[in-house]
């Protein structure tokens, strides 16, 4: 905004306009501390929905949903449009996790389509790190179940049912991919006493049979605990929502908080 008026009549020269400062100024500090206190409120608000899903007062899937999550999303995207490197580094990394925390969860639940979706966000990462084999492999497997409902729907309708991972339990929270399965059930029993790996003699005809007893002997072990009586059960809470597990996890936060406001 400038200002400028006539000398005389039928004089064109006109003085130098008067230039106004527009990141000062009443309005300019309005408009900042309104934008503050929206942050303010829609963490707060964030707050009380982390809090309902913790006293079940409200169900995750809500809580995503929410638009105070939506906003404060969109303010983490608008800061990493903004020319700075270390809050782009910031938000990129956070994204980063995102898609892990993400993964975990399509497992964990059984979610066919989310485990999709966080496969096809990951190819970008693995070929700007340079790990072009997993970027080839995580691409084809991409390509070959998108085309799963075609190809074979019986297996496509069971893994969006869930069973696309192994569970150990029935909790909803449970799930594993089977290469875990593989490595705390089968090497495991490998490896403990009277396993392959255990004691001298072991040939290969007796490794075979080892292998094709395993199926025998859990039928039997599951025998033996009908019998007497015995039963392994485990409750629908998750040890991770545990009230000292959620202690922790606050302390552990701040101190976080705290090392990195110093």
């Amino acid at each position: 905004m400038f200002q400028y008026q006539k000398k005389g009549v039928g004089d064109v020269a006109y003085p130098e306009p008067e230039m106004v400062d527009l990141d000062s100024g009443p309005d300019t500090d309005y408009i900042e501390s309104m934008h503050e206190d929206a942050i303010r409120t829609d963490l707060t608000g964030a707050m009380d929905h982390y809090d309902n899903a913790m006293l079940s007062e409200q169900s995750v899937d809500n809580v995503c949903a929410s638009d105070v999550l939506v906003r404060i999303q969109h303010k983490l995207l608008e800061k990493m449009a903004q020319p700075m490197c270390t809050g782009q580094l910031w938000v990129q990394y956070m994204g980063m996790v995102n898609i892990l925390r993400q993964f975990l969860k399509a497992e964990q639940t059984g979610n066919w389509q989310l485990h999709l979706k966080s496969v096809h966000e990951m190819l970008p990462y693995f070929a700007a790190s340079g790990h072009t084999l997993y970027a080839k492999s995580a691409y084809i497997y991409l390509q070959m179940m998108l085309r799963l409902p075609e190809t074979h729907p019986d297996v496509y309708k069971k893994f969006e049912e869930g069973f696309h991972v192994v569970r150990h339990s029935d909790r909803y929270w449970t799930g594993l991919s089977t290469d875990l399965i593989i490595e705390q059930v089968l090497m495991q029993s490998v490896e403990t006493h009277g396993g392959l790996t255990r004691g001298k003699g072991m040939t290969e005809t007796q490794q075979l049979i080892w292998v094709f007893s395993m199926p025998a002997c859990a039928a039997m072990n599951e025998a033996m605990k009908n019998l007497s009586g015995i039963s392994y059960e485990t409750s629908d809470q998750h040890k991770d929502i545990s009230i000292a597990r959620q202690t922790r996890d606050v302390n552990d936060t701040l101190d976080i908080i705290e090392y990195m406001s110093q």
